[in-house]
Formats: structure tokens, sequence, C-alpha cells
């Protein structure tokens, strides 16, 4: 796991590489290099943190032919041995032992055909100087992030935001999109970024650009299930799937907990988390580290640390726990705000536990993308359970008896939208058109488009109009996986030199995720039955039985507590106006953490105190 830098343009760009390798220092404090192409139309910069091969051989950038290919690569290749026996029986040899080479060697050898065979999380960026062509590429699920943008001549890319505003060669203004993105949904719709002209590249995808300007894009994996595959699960008894996901559970922990450093586990005491320690503790010879975060004050607060510790104590796990309070919060909340790259309403448990894990480890698995893949989440049952035109269902109201502004958007949006479209429009949706209207800045307010953002996005999607689990899925993968959970757990994982991987987005068991039956997903009513069943034996009998809980945190209390006075700040600071009205951030913000909604309020101050730091303007 690293960091890449680089820029491809006409002049004076070696000036800029250096301090773009510098604002990634974080994610790769152990080597450093830079690379300038002979012709000075090309640098390369790498940061590196080193998992795999940890000698001078995995130094980078990396070369191949006299600089023929030159390498910048974040991520990391699980099946690159393989990938390497293939390559030296075609003639190839290596230095090391790193999976960087193998990139190298595997482009020469399959060029674009190559991406595809790689099993893993990466972006990396190639350049080939006999065709002058520049080669970025983004693993399928989004997992290692790439941005880019282009300015007077110059491509400039890397693995974060502060990378490329370091480069001076960017305005630090902020997007007007990516802001209406991040008000209506909590974070930024990718390809956009919260930065003006700055965009992500598409996962799945590689970015061709010649020396010339001329650019071509190429997808090499979507989130659309295999037919083959799909017919073929198809045929099976769901005991067989069981056996199956199993099967596919294994191999891909397996893969993923190789490294040359000691390898940990995000532990939350959920489904997801405790099947990925489980399967890691059956297959290391040693004790697995776990870690798992809580708070001082629980009351009205979702947790599962008490399942953590139980799995923990019954894998013979060596387990660490850390119990936040606010003043922790308080006293790190401009570390927090350095490391999110662009702001979000989620992360700050990433943060912690990673900050804890670091101590002890270089590497942790974690179960990211398990409730997506799976049909975790109680929405995946209402596309079953609740036809179009239901207005009134027992358990909606149940479920959502303490939120009721969020009954209120369901009841009025969600049940009675006969469109798919609707409908998922509204399971992440924080702030609708008119309330943003209301809140904003007049000013910006007039920018914001007329119709509704988020419908807007899902059409252009190319999600079919249809209100099933895959579509579901899909929704969730492609929006609310990659934009909140992979982005944050990247960000602030790697602010503190820590790397994260997921084991559930190995593509091999996306694959068959994807073209598994939703019965099976949703058997009995429960959600993610197949995976539960699939590791049943490996924990505690009833386990799994456990009503979901989920993870809730305290900001409400952090804003009227240990946050208040800085809170105060912010919200009366000028330079706030510029994004909201007065009266909301003086008066109504205020008034929302009082009646217990404070979601809002922490990600418009996350927001504002990004801005402030990362010294962004929105004119």
């Amino acid at each position: 796991m690293c960091g890449i830098a680089g820029i491809l343009g006409k002049k004076n760009i070696e000036s800029a590489i250096l301090p773009m390798v510098e604002a990634l220092h974080l994610r790769g404090p152990d080597d450093k290099g830079i690379w300038t192409s002979v012709k000075g139309s090309v640098a390369l910069g790498h940061a590196r943190l080193s998992i795999i091969d940890l000698s001078a051989t995995g130094h980078q950038p990396m070369h191949l032919e006299e600089e023929r290919y030159s390498l910048v690569y974040n991520g990391e290749i699980y099946n690159f041995n393989e990938l390497k026996s293939e390559l030296i029986k075609l003639g190839f040899s290596f230095r090391g032992s790193s999976d960087t080479e193998v990139i190298l060697a595997g482009w020469k050898a399959w060029g674009k055909a190559m991406v595809a065979r790689l099993r893993g999380m990466f972006a990396f960026a190639l350049w080939d100087a006999d065709k002058e062509e520049l080669i970025l590429a983004r693993d399928r699920m989004g997992i290692k992030p790439l941005v880019y943008a282009q300015k007077d001549g110059n491509l400039i890319f890397g693995s974060s935001l502060d990378a490329l505003l370091a480069s001076g060669m960017l305005p630090r203004k902020i997007a007007k999109e990516g802001l209406f993105d991040l008000l209506s949904l909590g974070s930024v719709v990718q390809p956009r970024t919260i930065v003006q002209d700055v965009y992500a590249l598409s996962p799945g995808t590689i970015l061709s650009v010649k020396s010339n300007g001329r650019q071509e894009q190429t997808r090499f994996w979507d989130h659309k299930p295999r037919i083959s595959l799909q017919e073929e699960l198809a045929q099976l008894t769901y005991k067989e799937q069981v056996a199956r996901l199993r099967a596919k559970l294994e191999e891909a922990c397996r893969y993923h907990m190789i490294a040359d450093v000691k390898v940990g586990s995000f532990l939350s005491g959920g489904v997801d988390s405790s099947a990925i320690t489980a399967l890691m503790a059956r297959l290391s010879p040693s004790s697995i580290a776990s870690f798992s975060i809580g708070f001082d004050n629980q009351v009205n607060l979702k947790n599962e640390l008490s399942e953590a510790a139980e799995a923990a104590k019954f894998l013979g796990c060596e387990h660490h726990e850390l119990i936040l309070n606010g003043a922790m919060v308080s006293n790190s909340y401009d570390d927090f705000i350095s490391c999110i790259d662009q702001p979000s309403y989620d992360g700050i448990n990433t943060f912690w536990v990673s900050k804890m894990a670091r101590d002890f480890v270089k590497v942790t698995l974690s179960g990211l993308g398990g409730d997506e893949l799976f049909a975790g989440y109680d929405h995946f049952k209402w596309a079953m359970q609740y036809p179009a035109n239901a207005e009134k269902n027992s358990l909606l109201l149940k479920s959502f008896r303490k939120h009721p502004e969020r009954l209120a958007r369901l009841k009025g949006s969600y049940l009675k939208n006969t469109d798919a479209f609707g409908r998922l429009a509204t399971l992440r949706r924080l702030n609708y058109n008119s309330e943003l209207g209301r809140i904003l800045n007049p000013d910006l307010a007039k920018s914001m488009p007329k119709a509704d953002i988020v419908l807007e996005t899902l059409r252009k999607s190319g999600l079919s109009n249809e209100n099933s689990i895959a579509n579901i899925t899909r929704y969730e993968c492609e929006n609310y996986l990659v934009n909140t959970l992979l982005r944050d757990a990247d960000a602030l994982s790697m602010g503190h030199s820590l790397e994260v991987r997921p084991v559930l987005l190995d593509n091999e068991l996306v694959d068959f995720a994807l073209a598994l039956p939703a019965a099976s997903k949703l058997k009995d009513g429960r959600t993610k039955s197949i995976l539960k069943d699939s590791c049943r034996d490996l924990l505690p009998p009833g386990f799994f039985e456990r009503k979901k809980k989920g993870f809730t945190l305290p900001t409400v209390s952090w804003l009227q507590s240990e946050m208040q006075e800085r809170f105060r700040e912010t919200m009366h600071d000028p330079a706030s106006t510029a994004f909201f009205q007065k009266d909301f951030l003086h008066k109504k913000l205020p008034d929302e953490v009082a009646n217990n909604r404070g979601l809002n309020a922490w990600m418009v101050m996350v927001l504002l105190e990004w801005a402030k730091a990362k010294n962004m303007s929105i004119d």
C-alpha cells in the first residue's frame, strides 16, 4: 500500500512533483521515489508503505527495459505469484519478490489484457516511452483511489486530492456539484470530487493518454452478473451454494493474508467482520490481532463491542478495545480533518480504530462490502415485501419510530413511489433539493440544479428501472460503498499508515456474490442468510442469530458537550456564510442538535472545518 503521484505535461513539472509526493507521506512513510523522463514531459512519484518485499528491490518508480516502461503503483495483487510463474515460462526474469515487478512484466507480455488478470486492489500509472502513452488503471470495486485533473496542458494525477493541490497547478476551489452531492447524500458521487475540475477515475477502468493529449477510456469490469455463473449457481441446491461460498471465502481470505508483515483484523462484532476474523483464525498458525472500538456513553447508541469481545475470546484473538469519548475526539479533531482528503459525514470510527491498530500491525483485514453484496440492509427486504403504493406498514413504523423525520420521507417517497429510481433515491438521502435551497447561501443556491440531484445521477447510471435485489445491490456498490465506505476507509486508515484489505471485495468472490439467486441471500427472510450459514460453524452457537445492531456515532453528544465551543465558533465564523445562510448556522443548525438530529450538524461542521484547513473557496 502506497501513494502515487504524477504529471504528464509540457514544462516545469519537476518542481511540482516533489511537494505532491511529500503530501503523500502518511500513505507511504517507508520510502520515497521520484523519476522524470528524459524529455522532461513525464514525472512520476511514489511514497511507499512496505508490505510485500520489504527490500530495496521494491523501490518505485520501477522501470523495465531501460526505462521504456516506468510504473508507480498503489495496492496489492494477491495472485502475483501465479502470474509471475506464467511470466517466467514466457522468458521473463525478476530481481526481487514484489508484485510491482509482475505488473510491469505483465504489461509488456499482455498489454491492457493484463489488468483484467489482476486479483486485488490497485491504482497504478504506467508510462510507455516508445508509444509516449500514459496508462492509468483502477481496481474493479474502487478500493484504491485515483484522482486526476487537466490544467494548462498538464494531466495531474495521484492517490489523493491533497497531492494534486500540493502541485500548485490547481486553484483551491470547491466544485459546486460535489458540494451538492455531499449535502444531499453525505459524500461526493464519483467520478466527481469536492475539488473543482478534479475527477476520480471510475472503478474497473483504464485511461490511456497520449503525449499529444488524445485519450481513451476502457472498462474492463462492471457489476453486471456473469450469465454463465448465474445459470450454474441457479442449478445448485442451497446447501451446495453454501459450500461453494465457504470455499470462495477461505480462498479469498488466504490470498488477503499474504504479506511480509503482521496482519490483523478489524472486528466490529457484526456478521462480516466476525466471519472474516474467524476465517483468519482458522488459516493462521498464530493468534490474530483484532481491534474494536466503542463509546463511554452507551445511551441510545448502537455498537457491537460485547459481540466482538465474545467472538475474539472464542477465536483466541489477541484482542484490543478502545473506548472513545468526546474529549478524545475533540483533541484529535484537527488530525481527523487533515486525514479525510475530502469531507464526508462518516469516517471518525475508521480514524480511531486505525489509529489504535497501527500501534500493533501494518495491515488489517476488513468485512466491508458484506451488506451490499449479500443483502444485509433492511431495505433489501423492502423490495420484496412492500409493493408500490403501500402507504402503511407496521414494520417500517416500528423501525423508524425514533426517527420521525426519516419515517416521513419513507412514507412520502419510498412506499408511495412506483418508480424504482425514486425508491432508490430515498435510501441514502440526507437532504432534498428543497431543503438545500432553504439552508444554502442564496447565491450558491442559484447554482443548484433544478432537477433532483440524486434522481438525475441514478438515471444516468445505467441501472435498470426495476425494484429488485440485484438492482439495489448494484446501486449500493456503485454509490454508498465506493463513495462513502471505501473512500473513507482508505483515506482514514492511510492517515495512520495502515493498509486495510476488504476481503469480501475480492473480485472472484464479488462475481460469485453477484451471480447468487436473491432467495439465497434472504432465505427465510434473514438478511445475509447464505453468508451466515457458510460460516456458522466458525463462531459460538447462535452468534449469527442476534439482531443486527449497526453502528451509531454519538455526534449529538459530542456537539453538545466537549465540542460545543468549537461547533459554535465554526458556525459563527464569517467564512461559513459563503456556504450557508446565517439563520441556519446560528439558529436552525443548533436546534437540530438539541432535537437529537445531529447528522446534518456534524457533516456541516466537517465541511466547514475542512474548507478552512485546506484554504478552499466556493466562489
